[in-house]
């Protein structure tokens, strides 16, 4: 008696393994940098985490690519690239919602002061028989004050979240504009580039049985 075959395993289609390598790589990758939000400020370098996280984060979505036999293809490195820079822009987004969040409990409460408001409204009116030096003092007092507030607003702001990022660094020019916007332009192309080579070069040229299972 002829032994019975056994049943044909099922093979994931080309595009299926690519759809699933898409979604599920594309989501890890959101997940990755949005977690990275919660990580201690002291490891949040310029230039080294984002970078970091965009390199590692391409190479683990290569690796899963590969262990689903999809092929090397142009498209791959688009893809990677353009995710993680997404995932960067809203990992960044989120934490300067946090941190604007954080500091408006602080600082608006101060700046909305009665007493402050109060402060401000007598410094803004002209005593009777003021001098010209107490002119001058009152209204360097209430321009101090205007600046104090003023920075306060402005650190609340995206531009301010990406200033103080550059804080902890030596070099004091690169917390004036515009560098603070040109490090992070640049840690969001390298990081990407880096992801999308690493993930490129993790695929495989071609599946086991000679066939690239990338196909869309």
């Amino acid at each position: 008696m002829a032994a019975v075959p056994p049943p044909p395993t099922a093979v994931q289609s080309p595009r299926a393994a690519f759809i699933q390598w898409l979604i599920i790589g594309t989501a890890g990758v959101g997940f990755v940098f949005v977690a990275a939000t919660h990580l201690p400020d002291g490891i949040k370098l310029p230039g080294v985490l984002t970078v970091g996280l965009g390199a590692a984060a391409g190479w683990g979505w290569g690796r899963f690519g590969r262990s689903l036999e999809i092929g090397r293809s142009a498209l791959v490195p688009v893809i990677v690239f353009v995710a993680i820079a997404a995932a960067e822009l809203l990992a960044t987004w989120k934490q300067h919602e946090d941190r604007a969040a954080d500091l408006g409990k602080k600082w608006l409460p101060h700046i909305n002061n009665p007493i402050a408001v109060e402060v401000r409204e007598q410094l803004e009116r002209a005593p009777e028989g003021e001098t010209a030096e107490q002119r001058e003092a009152r209204l360097k007092q209430l321009a101090d004050m205007d600046r104090a507030d003023a920075r306060r607003l402005e650190r609340l702001e995206f531009r301010g979240y990406l200033t103080s990022r550059m804080e902890r660094l030596t070099p004091e020019r690169l917390r004036t504009q515009p560098w603070p916007w040109i490090v992070w332009a640049a840690e969001i192309l390298l990081g990407s580039a880096a992801g999308a080579w690493l993930a490129f070069g993790q695929m495989r040229t071609r599946s086991a049985s000679g066939e690239t299972r990338l196909s869309v």
